[in-house]
């Protein structure tokens, strides 16, 4: 007895007597004594009584309703060579009775769709039901029922351990489906973090939910699925993206509008893009801190200076750690410096940027420049003094606004 090499399902198939090529068949149903005198099974009984077939072949029909495809052609096979002489009655009857028992368990192969499927094609075998409903159970958390073919094929060809969700994700996780809906494992891989399980993915995606929830952000917003990847990517927990929305919210809904306008101006953040652009995992929260004082300098230099600085220059005066409050301070004094922002033909030109470091007290060599200016100006207008006052060009430059706190 071997395993049967022609068995085209699942598992180890039937053992059953295979003859040895070339082997006599021995089907005496004559007088004689029996021929069979090869290595073969030989039906032949030997005392001249015809074989019967009935039993194995009623079985054999009864299985082959049961099944399809390569099943099928297997009993086929068994049932021809039984009445052949290349199998024995009982090694084909036992074939067929194991074909049963394991469509019974939901153990064979299956064609085309996993049974119970809508087309109503196939009904699921008896015993597996339970096998079904868990898998169509697990895929459908994920949103991913289309695997639920691979998946019973899987199952049936005892690959996976249906009941075991980390055994899932390592059978599946290679189709295009599951790295779709994974998506963020792919970049957690890539970062160096350790990748997901699915049950845990899917609790980190709740979790973000109830944090945008909890802070009234619209339905939809940075809850799609390609958000929620990119925050899994980043490895962001629950507290980092709860501050995250906090600190976006302040700056959406408390900041005054110049602010907002300066996020534009400076960076090309618009007011419906400041929510997304102060959650983003791929900035850095210094840098979002930074971002958004460089841009309430920028409104203070509008505000009071009506100057608007670029990019640059609001970052300096950021990285140098002037607050909000300091920059109204300094460009107040900016404003003050009137006709002395203007550089006359024989002065010492005087830049926007040495005006604004002047001004907030940390480039002496422009206060000089202004200082020497300011000195001519009073010197060719000696005699007319009020006039002087008049353009804000008597007394003494201010020295700045002090260093930041």
């Amino acid at each position: 007895m071997k395993n049967d090499p022609n068995w085209n399902g699942p598992g180890p198939g039937p053992m059953i007597d295979v003859p040895d090529d070339g082997g006599g068949n021995g089907n005496g149903n004559g007088t004689g004594n029996g021929t069979g005198n090869g290595t073969g099974n030989g039906n032949g009984n030997g005392n001249g009584a015809p074989l019967d077939f009935t039993a194995a072949t009623a079985l054999y029909n009864k299985v082959g309703g049961r099944v399809t495809g390569k099943i099928q052609a297997y009993l086929d096979e068994v049932h021809a060579g039984m009445l052949s002489g290349k199998y024995s009655i009982a090694d084909a009857e036992n074939a067929f009775k194991i074909v049963d028992i394991q469509r019974d368990q939901g153990a064979t192969g299956w064609e085309g769709p996993p049974p119970g499927s809508d087309d109503g094609s196939n009904a699921p075998p008896a015993g597996g039901k339970d096998a079904l409903a868990t898998i169509k159970a697990i895929l459908g958390k994920y949103g991913l029922e289309s695997l639920a073919g691979d998946l019973w094929n899987m199952h049936l060809n005892k690959e996976v351990d249906i009941t075991n969700e980390d055994a899932i994700a390592y059978v599946l996780k290679d189709t295009e489906p599951w790295k779709t809906r994974f998506a963020g494992n792919v970049g957690r891989k890539a970062a160096g973090y350790a990748e997901l399980s699915p049950s845990t993915y899917i609790a980190m995606e709740e979790m973000y939910k109830r944090v945008l929830k909890a802070n009234d952000m619209p339905t939809g917003f940075y809850d799609n699925q390609e958000a929620l990847n990119s925050l899994i990517a980043g490895d962001i927990d629950a507290k980092e993206f709860n501050d995250r929305i906090g600190y976006a919210r302040s700056i959406v809904y408390d900041a005054p509008a110049s602010v907002r306008a300066q996020m534009q101006e400076l960076y090309g953040i618009s007011e419906g893009m400041l929510v997304a652009h102060f959650i983003d995992p791929k900035q850095a929260d210094p840098l979002l801190k930074e971002q958004e004082r460089t841009a309430r300098i920028g409104a203070a230099s509008l505000e009071r200076a009506n100057m608007q600085l670029t990019r640059e220059q609001a970052t300096d005066l950021a990285k140098r750690g002037y607050t909000e409050e300091q920059a109204k301070a300094g460009f107040s004094d900016v404003a003050a410096l009137g006709e002395l922002k203007q550089t006359l033909a024989g002065e010492e030109s005087v830049t926007q940027n040495e005006m604004i470091g002047a001004s907030f007290g940390y480039n002496t060599d422009a206060q000089k420049k202004l200082q020497k200016n300011q000195r001519r100006r009073v010197a060719e207008f000696e005699g007319g003094g009020s006039f002087a006052k008049s353009q804000g060009i008597g007394g003494s430059t201010k020295s700045g606004v002090g260093g930041p706190e």
